[in-house]
């Protein structure tokens, strides 16, 4: 080792002790110095002079007394080349202090029989998990397998059988540690067989599985080698063999569609990787059991058939392919599987003979076995002949993949929620469901953390009475439309109705229920496992609080449906219904509502642009006739952030989308007219009392929030008005507003954000111009 520590020796006799201790070795050290170039020096320079190595000796002495004293430092040597204030030697027969006192030190035997090491060769094993595929687009052999023995291999080689010979190929550049390899071979050909030859330390030998070169995709037209021929196969006779449709056309040993709780289809991590789906079995059963995959084929008699299905995590202990007689017992078997820990295609070539018949049956599947890829085909001797038979394959078509909603145009609001991805429990509500048992509390699933709702022993009877939730109430700074979204996961075959919501106190939304259910599923990924879910929209006021969260009831689940993997008694535990959750956000569409009377002239000035919704009709003022009895509006489709308009609406309620930058000041008065959002109207200027432009007489009134006025009458354009133009009348004699009232007792109350208030709400309003106490 090499030991360049730029401390003293207290210091460096505590990082040796633990690298002894931790090796278990004595130790060499062929590199030292009292720090280097790298680190530190205690003077003011670096400079060669009998200051500095003073300095250097006083400190590197006692390193030399230390190493002499430790009994498990061998050998040590001081290294020259670093500063000239570092030296020991200074050419020829001249040394510096610490130069002298290392030369002049008197060492003890190096050999310390007590710290003697003698090294042994590890346990060694075989090379392991070959896997050789083609690669049609370039014709290249891909070879993937470990190899566990590192830098204790003599020699590492693949190997290709020739007849009852293996001949080697290639010799791989071998790694120091137990390492996987993947290598690309040209020149190959497809369908031979192979296997890692390694030779150990000691001289055994020692080999991997044999693997032949497969393809993971059959076709129309492939080549296929049987006994040192080659065949093209021909189109497939299987449907559904990528299971790209479900569990369609299988059949499990009852007879009966295949289905929970035996079979699963997982749409991603087949034998192509994140994007294929495959056949994942849950259970272990024999001759008759719902877990036991069974299906039969009709074929030709006196033809060669290819049959070819990748595998993983089979237990090879009863799954065969069959010639029957009568379609129900197995006359002779033609394939029989193999056991395999990941993806590996298993094939037969085959004669028909004089049967009709061909039965597939696997059975006592481990609750674990997986399947992709089931090809059955004729073979041809060419492979015109195999494309000339090809009039229609029964290949699969993959279902379009379902998109997510589109949510871009949301944008985030200012409401916060505590806590999102459960960093801690903090702000959510636990326990929210009529079910308290269980395993409810915050976990960490597929390396994200989550909130986990776990229960067992309740029964699907007990439907929407027993329910799991949890939530968090949160606070909206502003108003608009809010939708609750977040990701979900759950076991298979686990799912009810699982759901998102948001709740206000007069509407309620939820998101669509779970489907995905496979965090149980091997090797599956936390992207894979989660799903994302999205609420519905509701509009929330500004300061409203509102609930998100989410829940699940026994409605929907199925009992003992779910299976635990790779256990053979698994007999289920009614756990159905149970969910984790996480990542929640909200997406908001700022929107402005005004409750007033259907019919009814408003005006309007608001903070962001903004679009009418519904039967809503916006206008701007465009003019006046000269003797300013009559205003001209002009109809727009969408309302600038800032700008006065007026508008009318066939509903008591209005709402306005809005969207873009939000102002703090509205706009400047432009041609008479101006808008504001919180204010009053002063003297002098008109508002719109029943469809009419009056004049404020008073100092100031105060409207309500959001409003357009007239600033300057005679500032708005005189215009020709055409016959079906659409005016409002400006009163001819000022009444004096003093603010929006009428003598009514029964008079429209408003909120301090100018919305029509409902007749039970208790607070600060305004009515008949005036603040009241409800």
């Amino acid at each position: 080792m090499h030991a360049y520590w730029y401390s003293d020796w207290e210091s460096w006799k505590s990082q040796l002790k633990q690298i002894h201790e931790r090796t278990g070795r004595p130790i060499w050290i062929t590199e030292m110095n009292y720090g280097a170039n790298w680190t530190g020096w205690p003077g003011s320079n670096t400079d060669g002079n009998d200051a500095n190595y003073a300095i250097h000796k006083q400190h590197f002495a006692p390193i030399i007394d230390g190493l002499e004293a430790t009994d498990y430092i061998e050998r040590y040597a001081a290294y020259n080349a670093v500063q000239d204030c570092r030296r020991v030697w200074l050419g020829g027969n001249k040394l510096t202090p610490s130069g002298k006192y290392y030369a002049e030190k008197n060492s003890g035997l190096a050999f310390n029989s007590g710290k003697g090491f003698t090294p042994k060769q590890p346990d060694m094993h075989n090379p392991s998990s070959l896997v050789v595929t083609w690669n049609d687009v370039d014709n290249t052999t891909n070879f993937s397998f470990y190899e566990p023995n590192g830098e204790y291999n003599r020699s590492m080689v693949i190997e290709k059988k020739v007849g009852d010979k293996w001949v080697e190929i290639d010799t791989p550049f071998q790694k120091e540690i137990p390492a996987s390899y993947s290598i690309s071979k040209e020149g190959l050909a497809f369908g031979d067989t192979y296997r890692i030859h390694i030779v150990t330390l000691n001289g055994v030998n020692r080999y991997s599985n044999e693997a032949t070169c497969f393809r993971t995709i059959d076709k129309v037209g492939d080549v296929v080698v049987a006994n040192g021929k080659e065949y093209y196969i021909g189109k497939n006779i299987i449907t559904n063999g990528e299971f790209n449709d479900g569990l369609t056309d299988w059949n499990d040993a009852t007879a009966k569609p295949a289905s929970q709780p035996g079979f699963q289809v997982v749409p991603f991590g087949g034998a192509e990787g994140d994007k294929d789906a495959y056949l994942q079995s849950w259970m272990h059963t024999g001759a008759t059991g719902e877990g036991s995959l069974a299906r039969n084929f009709t074929i030709e008699k006196g033809c060669k058939y290819y049959f070819g299905v990748m595998t993983k995590n089979n237990t090879g202990s009863y799954q065969k392919l069959s010639l029957s007689a009568d379609g129900t017992a197995e006359t002779k078997t033609v394939s029989t599987l193999t056991d395999c820990g990941k993806w590996q295609k298993q094939t037969a070539i085959f004669d028909s003979e004089d049967f009709t018949n061909l039965i597939l049956r696997y059975r006592w599947l481990g609750s674990k076995a997986q399947f992709d890829k089931f090809y059955l085909a004729p073979v041809y001797d060419s492979r015109e002949a195999a494309l000339a038979a090809d009039n229609g394959s029964a290949e699969d078509v993959p279902n379009n993949e379902a998109t997510d909603v589109d949510y871009s145009y949301l944008s985030t609001p200012g409401a916060k929620i505590q806590n999102p991805s459960f960093a801690a429990a903090d702000g959510w509500n636990g326990k929210a469901g009529t079910v308290k048992d269980g395993d409810q509390k915050t976990a960490t699933k597929l390396g994200k953390t989550c909130w986990n709702a776990w229960w067992s022993g309740h029964s699907a009877s007990e439907g929407d009475a027993a329910t799991l939730e949890i939530n968090q109430t949160v606070k909206a700074v502003e108003s608009g439309y809010y939708r609750a979204q977040c990701k979900a996961a759950t076991f298979h075959y686990c799912l009810s109705d699982q759901h998102a919501f948001i709740s206000s106190a007069s509407d309620k939304a939820v998101s669509p229920q779970l489907s995905w259910h496979y965090m149980d599923v091997p090797d599956v990924r936390a992207d894979q496992a989660f799903q994302t879910l999205t609420t519905d929209s509701i509009f929330i006021n500004e300061g409203e609080e509102f609930t998100i969260g989410f829940a699940s009831s026994k409605t929907n689940a199925i009992d003992n449906a779910w299976r635990k993997y790779a256990t053979t008694d698994s007999k289920g535990d009614k756990s159905e219904g149970w969910w984790c959750a996480t990542d929640f956000s909200l997406l908001y569409l700022p929107a402005y509502l005004r409750t007033s009377e259907a019919n009814k002239w408003e005006t309007l000035c608001l903070p962001y642009n903004a679009e009418p919704t519904k039967n809503i009709k916006a206008y701007a003022v465009t003019g006046r006739n000269e003797a300013a009895t009559l205003v001209v509006l002009s109809p727009v489709e969408k309302l600038e952030a800032g700008r006065p308009y007026i508008y009318i609406n066939d509903d008591a309620d209005a709402i306005f989308l809005e969207s873009g930058t939000k102002l703090v000041q509205p706009l400047a008065a432009e041609n008479g007219m101006a808008g504001f959002f919180k204010n009053t109207v002063k003297k002098g200027c008109y508002i719109l009392v029943d469809g009419t432009w009056q004049m404020v007489t008073a100092a100031s009134v105060n409207i309500g929030n959001n409003h357009a006025y007239i600033k300057d009458l005679m500032a708005i354009p005189v215009v020709v008005i055409p016959a079906d133009a659409i005016t409002l009348p400006v009163a001819a004699d000022p009444t004096g507003i003093n603010g929006i009232y009428t003598n009514a007792a029964n008079a429209d109350a408003f909120t301090l954000g100018g919305i029509k208030a409902a007749k039970t709400m208790r607070g600060i309003v305004i009515k008949n111009g005036k603040k009241q106490i409800k």
